[in-house]
């Protein structure tokens, strides 16, 4: 699908190196080139780079928001940059709530996922993505 392009990778934020790693051979069977960032700062310099989603836990989103939402806008004015963000069950609020509305174009998946439901949303992220790059 995004094999050897930088816009169209899916970036993440794992918790840890072996859920990056998991994360990253699942999309690779679905032929999705995944990269597993180690910090919010790779994760920031990726998007720069180019990025076709990224994905992160909820935690993540709560934890880094500011600077995410600093590198989503620092995107061209057409980029709508596909950000899924893994939920914890029950995790209603309203921090969440602004959070999420700072980052943008934001889809929710609680956890635990399935793993043709993950792939099923990041295929259909990627895939507005390209419809954005083809504009």
């Amino acid at each position: 699908m995004s094999e050897g392009r930088l816009d169209m990778r899916l970036l993440t934020l794992p918790p840890t190196a072996r859920d990056g790693a998991m994360t990253a051979k699942v999309m690779g069977r679905a032929g999705v080139t995944t990269l597993p960032c180690a910090d919010v700062a790779a994760l920031a310099d990726g998007i720069r780079e180019g990025a076709g989603a990224v994905l992160i836990s909820e935690e993540a989103a709560l934890m880094h928001h500011e600077q995410l939402r600093r590198v989503i806008a620092e995107q061209p004015t057409w980029s709508d940059l596909p950000v899924i963000v893994l939920t914890r069950a029950g995790a209603d609020s309203l921090e969440i709530d602004r959070v999420l509305e700072s980052l943008g174009n934001v889809t929710l998946m609680d956890r635990p996922v399935r793993i043709a439901a993950l792939v099923s949303v990041v295929r259909t992220a990627l895939r507005a993505r390209a419809r954005q790059y083809q504009m």
